[in-house]
């Protein structure tokens, strides 16, 4: 079960090596506009001991589409490749679109992948873009564009 939170408190990172992605996540966390999407095993109440994923986003809403930018999706260690983060994610994308439809407009997702990814998020919805990382200035409030590294902008549409 998918459960949703305007700000986080608890610690997100168990036993992090990676000082550039602890830093990345304080970051998050310490900005109001990020919301978080915790795929929880408990189904009945919310434990963050039993929540193997979570997701950190922003929504940008226009008068004519709301966007939700993904920031970050990720599980730990002990949980991964068991389809935690797979099910967060379209857990998501289905309440994005019970969203929309509530407003009757459309909407989007959005989010950068690496290449190794691209297909799984390619499976499930999500269109391969033309558009550089740099065209995307939401994700560039959180995330540095470096030149040698490929950004694989991905969108998913909501009609």
């Amino acid at each position: 079960m998918n459960y949703y939170s305007v700000g986080i408190i608890n610690k997100i990172i168990d036993n992090s090596k990676d000082e550039e992605l602890a830093a990345y996540i304080n970051r998050l966390v310490e900005d109001e506009k990020v919301k978080y999407a915790f795929r929880c095993m408990d189904t009945t109440e919310f434990y963050m001991s039993s929540v193997p994923s979570l997701m950190a986003y922003v929504v940008d809403k226009t008068e004519e589409i709301d966007t939700y930018y993904i920031l970050l999706i990720c599980t730990k260690h002990q949980f991964k490749n068991m389809g935690y983060a797979s099910d967060l994610l379209q857990d998501f994308m289905e309440d994005v679109k019970e969203k929309c439809n509530k407003k009757g407009k459309p909407g989007k997702i959005v989010l950068s992948s690496i290449e190794t990814a691209a297909t799984f998020y390619e499976k499930i919805g999500f269109k391969w873009t033309r558009k550089c990382l740099s065209e995307y200035d939401v994700l560039l409030e959180y995330e540095t564009c470096e030149e040698n590294k490929e950004y694989i902008m991905m969108e998913y549409a909501i009609d």
